[in-house]
C-alpha cells in the first residue's frame, strides 16, 4: 500500500490528479471503514481533497510559467466549482504562497513574476535529496526489521525467531 500511495503522490506531483485518484481510491483499505454509505462518503471526500491539492500543486509548480490563468480553465482542468477554485487561490494569495492577483472583470489570475533566490533553489534541491534519503532509509529499515510483510517472510524461512535461545546458542 505504501508504494501505491507513493505512486499516487508522484502522479499528483506531475499534475495528473486522475491517476492519483485511481491509485488512492483503489486501495482495499476503504472497504473496511464500515457500511457502504460510509465508504461512498469517504471516497467522495477523498476525491474532492485530491482535486483541491492537485490545483494547489499545479499552481505551486507551474505558476512561474504563466502570465495569467483563467478561472474557467482551472475549473475545467480540475473539475471543481468556481467558488472552490476562487477560495483556494485567494487563500494561497493571502498567505503569500502564490504571487498573483485576481483580475475580476476577466475572471483570471494574473501572475506576478518573482524570481527565486539562489538560496531558495538550493534549499529545494536539498529537500528533494533529503526526501529520497528518507524513503531509501525507510525501505531498508522495513526490509531488515520487518515491515510490509518482510518479517513474516523471514520467520517462515527459519529466521531468528525459530532458532531458540537468543544468546547465540550458548544457553
Amino acid at each position: 500500500t505504501r508504494d501505491v500511495v507513493m505512486a499516487g503522490a508522484r502522479a499528483l506531483e506531475k499534475g495528473d490528479w486522475l491517476s492519483c485518484e485511481g491509485y488512492v481510491l483503489s486501495l482495499p483499505v476503504w472497504s473496511h471503514l464500515g457500511t457502504e454509505d460510509v465508504v461512498v462518503k469517504v471516497k467522495a471526500m477523498l476525491k474532492h481533497k485530491i482535486q483541491e491539492e492537485a490545483l494547489r500543486t499545479f499552481l505551486f509548480a507551474y505558476s512561474a510559467y504563466y502570465d495569467a490563468l483563467s478561472l474557467d480553465q482551472l475549473c475545467e482542468m480540475f473539475m471543481l466549482e468556481k467558488t472552490v477554485v476562487n477560495s483556494l487561490v485567494s487563500k494561497m494569495i493571502i498567505s503569500d504562497e502564490l504571487f498573483a492577483s485576481w483580475d475580476q472583470p476577466t475572471g483570471s489570475i494574473v501572475m506576478h513574476k518573482k524570481e527565486r533566490s539562489r538560496l531558495h533553489h538550493l534549499s529545494l534541491q536539498y529537500s528533494d535529496l533529503v526526501a529520497k534519503l528518507v524513503e531509501t532509509n525507510e525501505k531498508s529499515w522495513d526490509s531488515r526489521y520487518g515491515g510490509y510483510g518482510y518479517k513474516e517472510q523471514r520467520d517462515k524461512a527459519g529466521g531468528w525467531n525459530q532458532r531458540g535461545g537468543g544468546r547465540g546458542g550458548r544457553g
